[in-house]
């Protein structure tokens, strides 16, 4: 049974894994867009207002009108504010983009595990396997508000004829800054850090996703 708020992903024995997730910048940012939209509607009808009136010979008092500009001041500040967050949002949010995986062999059918700060993400998001002759790009949201990320791949493969295999590598890589642009090696030995490779992992992490 599937759990509402949470998204599902095969790890690295194979078996499913659930992780709940918070509210996506998307969410974040739409609130604050909405948010925004009435106060920019507040702006055009109190403006309105003002037209009307002159509009048709009349003049509010001293008082109305220095009120109506202190609200059209102060909505006016606030809609840059919350726009200012948004933007801030917005680029608190890495994604993890895989823009390739290839194959030392032709005819490969595998699945791919990215453990990025700690949490295990698989690929592809829309099929159990991917045709390692044309593995897809993909991506995915990264935690938030993280100043670096340790990234390490896995991969479950099989090759025509054969039983399902495990690629992997030892190696921890740690990313000291966004946005970054790589490649990770996965041996035929899965803790080893040399020997044959079996598939290379191009991947990208930045603030713009997800990947088209």
């Amino acid at each position: 049974m599937q759990t509402e708020g949470a998204e599902h992903h095969l790890g690295e024995t194979g078996t499913i894994m659930t992780t709940r997730q918070t509210d996506s910048t998307e969410e974040r940012v739409a609130r604050i867009t909405a948010r925004q939209a009435v106060l920019v509607a507040l702006v055009s009808a109190v403006a309105g207002i003002v037209v009307a009136i002159i509009a048709v010979g009349g003049r509010p008092p001293a008082s109305e009108t220095e009120q109506m500009l202190n609200l059209l001041d102060s909505v006016r500040t606030l809609t840059s504010r919350n726009q200012q967050l948004a933007n801030q949002l917005a680029a608190r949010q890495h994604w993890l983009i895989i823009t390739g995986v290839h194959f030392a062999d032709s005819g490969a059918h595998a699945r791919l595990i990215a453990t990025v700060d700690g949490i295990p993400t698989s690929f592809p998001s829309a099929a159990a396997w991917a045709d390692g002759d044309a593995f897809p790009s993909d991506s995915a949201p990264l935690l938030r508000d993280m100043h670096q990320h340790q990234v390490r791949f896995a991969l479950h493969y099989f090759l025509p004829h054969s039983s399902l295999r495990q690629a992997g590598s030892a190696e921890v890589l740690t990313l000291p800054s966004v946005p970054y642009v790589g490649e990770y090696k996965l041996y035929e030995d899965p803790s080893g850090v040399s020997g044959k490779v079996i598939a290379r992992v191009e991947y990208e992490i930045r603030t713009s996703g997800p990947a088209p």
